[in-house]
């Protein structure tokens, strides 16, 4: 993509259990715990487990710290239980039988006790810390619902502070604001809109979700890169562009993405800047 195309798009920012969960195609709200639902449904332990369990481990202090072979192993172990989870938890067992078999793994990876693994486990945040987003400029997923992201409302006001200038600038702009932004920024070849707030929580979901497989693998432990480049074609309509040569309105379906990967309070986020390309 030229060099002179919108680069700068819609920032996102994930927790680790909501990356899993879109990923997944399930759905988690923030007000969830790892002690409850969030445990018996497996599916997304197993994924939160392999994306951050060994991340989790990693930045421990001495001498509690796992090796990293430790790390290493539960990141790739950490999904073992998912399906027998699934079922224990429809047919109503005790959720603290399934939390004491995701812990076990950590457990066995830091060769510590159980409880201290369980303490590691239940420490991991379900939602995004509001002076993260802040930080970075990036709009905060509230909630997963059946694998969409859902962003806050509150977050899209200009002046919030916390995702008001990913959404205020990249989502829902008309012609004419387009135009000025060209006038202000000449080194833009193109600049782009979502539609509404709802098309690019559509397009950015669909997106990862078709790179499910690049994502996870991405995120495991040993793979040392920080940013992962994603492009994909929506299949519809989801903004449109203006062109500095042309002056013409285009319409886009094609979404280019960055992954990148963070740390806050030592724990892992994961930072998605989305943007419509030609």
């Amino acid at each position: 993509m030229s060099a002179g195309q919108d680069r700068d798009g819609v920032r996102v920012v994930f927790s680790a259990p909501q990356l899993a969960a879109m990923l997944a195609r399930v759905s988690i709200s923030e007000t969830e715990t790892l002690s409850n639902r969030l445990w018996g449904g497996l599916q997304v332990v197993g994924g939160v487990l392999e994306m951050v369990g060994a991340g989790a481990l990693c930045v421990l202090p001495e001498p509690t710290m796992a090796s990293k072979a430790g790390c290493v192993a539960f990141g790739l172990h950490g999904s073992d239980t998912a399906a027998s989870g699934l079922r224990q938890l429809w047919t109503g067992t005790d959720t603290q039988t399934l939390t004491q078999r995701g812990t076990a793994k950590l457990a066995e990876a830091m060769k510590v006790s159980p409880d201290m693994a369980n303490n590691i486990g239940l420490s991991l945040d379900i939602a995004v810390p509001f002076g993260f987003a802040g930080s970075i400029r990036a709009a905060r997923v509230a909630r997963v619902t059946m694998g969409r992201i859902n962003l806050e409302m509150h977050e899209a006001k200009a002046g919030s502070g916390i995702g008001g200038h990913t959404l205020e600038k990249h989502v829902g702009k008309d012609k004419a604001w387009l135009q000025a932004r060209l006038a202000r920024e000449p080194r833009r070849e193109m600049v782009s809109s979502f539609f509404d707030r709802q098309a690019a929580e559509w397009a950015i979901s669909g997106i990862m979700q078709k790179r499910a497989s690049d994502i996870q693998a991405w995120t495991r432990p040993g793979n040392a890169s920080r940013t992962l480049q994603l492009v994909g074609e929506t299949g519809r309509t989801v903004g449109y562009g203006l062109v500095r040569e042309t002056g013409k309105m285009i319409e886009l379906s094609k979404v280019e993405m960055f992954l990148r990967k963070e740390r806050y309070n030592g724990m892992p986020y994961y930072v998605v800047t989305a943007f419509l390309v030609k």
